[in-house]
């Protein structure tokens, strides 16, 4: 009954403070909560929420063609979780459309609520006004948003996506040396880290089941690809000097693996690209703190 009356609270009417003390109370009942562990936790201003600290550290970028990049990243604090389809389902209610509507990507999509391939559709959908999430799917990544959907996100809540040589020095950390895969240098314990071909049955899972990295972080590898700020420009030495301005490229680069690729497509220096208004079911994203 009570957590009816917090996700009612939280989904129906927007009242986060009220919803957050129901889902407090849960928590005291029973600690191992999870699903209210989670709730009370995106009850708080996106920006108040919690975020891992990446330290600064080098990393190497190779498109495995005799190119390569050495980057030195700065520390920086990454979301442990890519963004779940609760977060952007208030999102769209705090922002009032599915398109962008405040500045120079006006009128580009930004999530497609009516996306559906194979088994997976989107869990997002729009009721007297109030977008809302299909109960059981709250915590699984959004999809079928795109490039600009991830980037007003962001935006709107001060934050940014991370760049592509961010999020794989966070994604490849061992103890003390760089890992193939978020977690573990294994194929044999993949498994254990990630929801990939051989073990998600074909279909998207909730966030943090699997164990997370070294530094805390969950689904880095597989469950859905990750969009980035970086433009899918050639390792290079003009790789470090690019600017938009410089050229018309026109495809952003996304990380990851999703949880219908094979190991190959989940080493954590696979890279693949997109349009920006690419948009499929099996990318999301997840956000940097500044």
């Amino acid at each position: 009954m009570q957590k009816k009356k917090a996700d009612s609270l939280y989904f129906i009417v927007n009242k986060y403070n009220e919803a957050a003390l129901i889902y407090q109370d849960l928590l005291y009942k029973n600690p191992n909560n999870r699903y209210a562990n989670l709730m009370e936790n995106f009850c708080k201003p996106y920006k108040e929420q919690f975020f891992i600290k990446v330290p600064k550290d080098t990393v190497v970028l190779s498109d495995n063609y005799g190119y390569d990049v050495e980057i030195i990243v700065d520390s920086f604090k990454l979301s442990p979780y890519e963004v779940t389809n609760v977060q952007f389902a208030r999102f769209l209610n705090e922002y009032g459309s599915f398109k962008v509507i405040k500045n120079e990507n006006y009128g580009q999509l930004m999530i497609n609520i009516n996306g559906k391939l194979g088994v997976e559709k989107s869990r997002i959908y729009l009721e007297n006004g109030i977008y809302k999430v299909e109960p059981g799917f709250e915590f699984h990544p959004v999809i079928y948003v795109s490039w600009y959907g991830a980037n007003e996100f962001c935006k709107f809540y001060n934050l940014r996506l991370p760049t592509e040589a961010e999020w794989e020095l966070a994604a490849s950390y061992g103890h003390n040396n760089r890992l193939k895969f978020s977690g573990t240098n294994l194929d044999s314990s993949l498994t254990e880290f990630a929801w990939y071909l051989d073990n998600s049955a074909n279909g998207i899972k909730g966030i943090g089941l699997k164990k997370p990295n070294v530094i805390g972080l969950f689904d880095m590898t597989g469950n859905v690809w990750e969009w980035c700020s970086s433009w899918s420009i050639t390792y290079n030495k003009e790789y470090l000097n690019f600017t938009e301005s410089d050229t018309d490229f026109q495809k952003k680069v996304f990380r990851g693996g999703s949880f219908n690729d094979l190991n190959d497509n989940c080493l954590v220096n696979k890279r693949n690209r997109g349009l920006k208004n690419f948009i499929n079911n099996n990318l999301g994203f997840r956000v940097v703190l500044p």
